[in-house]
């Protein structure tokens, strides 16, 4: 069961309610791969704040080079009903950034990529813990995230050899992930919201290896 949510939100992350998905091997040739060595997602549910998910990578190479990446959701009503939409994207990495924009493209967050400097924003792995953190806001007209710091902790059993499918996006963009990694506590720290507790919820996950396709 607890594998099946996590794949469940996966998809969720970026069809967001408001494009099509399927769970089979792309039939067209993959035009992108970049592989990612370190990275968590979660969702972020604190009183007097919306309701938001957040998607961290760090990226050790691959088409787009080594970089840090995070993709932030948030929870809004669509035209099917409510769903995590992606509005922004933060990255140090500047071919990432013009990627993500592109990827991006007919959804909010293809107006709000942030490329910021590789001291304002960080994501690392060390054996089971992987921290994100960043010094500078995330601005989007829905909400402003402070500089915070977000921290996994995996547990249990390796979860390998799961395959999402995404898309096509509205972009055009089918992507696909093939990862391992762990289920995780999450642990967000921000002191603008005078906030530090956990976080998160049975999908949360921590990634220790994955390839990231891309094909348009």
């Amino acid at each position: 069961m607890k594998r099946s949510l996590v794949l469940g939100t996966v998809l969720a992350l970026f069809l967001a309610a408001i494009v099509s998905g399927a769970c089979v091997a792309p039939a067209f040739a993959i035009t992108y791969y970049d592989h990612v060595s370190a990275g968590g997602e979660t969702v972020i549910d604190i009183a007097g704040h919306p309701k938001m998910q957040i998607l961290v990578f760090h990226f050790d190479g691959g088409d787009h080079g080594v970089g840090d990446a995070m993709f932030l959701f948030l929870w809004l009503e669509t035209p099917t009903g409510y769903a995590y939409v992606p509005v922004a994207v933060m990255t140090d990495n500047p071919p990432g950034a013009a990627y993500a924009k592109d990827v991006c493209a007919g959804l909010p967050a293809e107006y709000y990529v942030q490329l910021v400097k590789r001291w304002q924003f960080q994501v690392f792995r060390i054996c089971k813990i992987v921290l994100a953190y960043w010094t500078v806001p995330i601005v989007t007209p829905f909400v402003t995230v402070p500089p915070a710091c977000l921290l996994f902790k995996g547990y249990d059993g390796v979860l390998t050899d799961i395959t999402t499918v995404m898309g096509p996006l509205p972009s055009g963009y089918t992507l696909t992930l093939v990862w391992t990694g762990f289920a995780a506590h999450a642990t967000f720290v921000c002191p603008s919201w005078h906030y530090w507790g956990p976080v998160g919820d049975i999908t949360t996950v921590m990634f220790t290896d994955m390839d990231m396709y891309g094909a348009k």
